[in-house]
């Protein structure tokens, strides 16, 4: 089992475990970029993303237009982000000897969210339009600044529309759908195609795995060391 961290991340998640728990800024480390990622730490400048570097507490993370990239945390909680994706991380509680928490503040893009061994009842993630609360283990999202999709690939959401209204469940093969304009959430059977068809890591990348070939700014994608190839999952 891995070593209990108090991690910040983007999304909140909350449930007990059990293990020694001791801080550290770092949170995750990078595991796959195609085309460009970048990553702007607190209280330091804004620097490439590459596979295998850390990610931190309270970082910005954004990806260029066509770019993807897959963070893994240090529960095994993974977090892909598809293209013009922007995402802040921050805070990720894992500690077996209490509650854990993580949340994330997704403002906008695609992104496929997989809970590790962190408890997905843990996890609260708060976008524009909606909150989300993780009740299963598979979930995609997409974002922009007025509206919000949720497809729950497994499992089950809770999803809270910002303009208020009542929290609504979401099972397996549904979407959920909130505006910051409209109270309450629609849910519909189906995953949409902003909620899953985009959603990053199924339609395959547009540059090499780790960093390599893609222009600054989203203005290339050649293939990486390994020239270049499909999307994460």
């Amino acid at each position: 089992m891995m070593k209990s961290r108090t991690l910040f991340a983007v999304l909140a998640v909350a449930l007990p475990l059990s293990s020694p728990a001791f801080s550290d800024d770092v949170i995750g480390e990078v595991e796959m970029v195609n085309v460009w990622a970048y990553g702007t730490p607190p209280d330091s400048g804004r620097r490439d993303l590459r596979a295998n570097q850390d990610v931190h507490a309270q970082e910005l993370i954004e990806t260029v237009k066509t770019g993807e990239i897959l963070i893994e945390f240090e529960d095994g909680t993974t977090l892909g982000m598809g293209s013009e994706s922007a995402i802040v991380l921050g805070e990720l509680v894992y500690d077996r000897s209490v509650r854990d928490s993580m949340v994330l503040t997704m403002s906008e893009g695609f992104f496929h969210f997989v809970t590790g061994d962190i408890a997905p009842e843990a996890v609260t993630i708060v976008t524009p339009a909606m909150i989300i609360g993780i009740r299963g283990t598979d979930i995609a999202v997409g974002v922009d600044p007025s509206t919000t999709e949720l497809g729950v690939r497994s499992g089950t959401a809770t999803a809270t529309s910002t303009a208020g209204g009542a929290t609504v469940d979401v099972g397996a093969g549904q979407t959920a759908s909130a505006s910051v304009d409209r109270d309450g959430v629609s849910v519909s059977s189906g995953l949409s195609s902003a909620a899953a068809g985009a959603m990053p890591g199924q339609g395959g990348g547009a540059g090499g795995s780790s960093a390599g070939g893609g222009g600054r700014g989203g203005d290339g994608g050649g293939g990486g060391s390994d020239g270049g190839g499909g999307g994460y999952q």
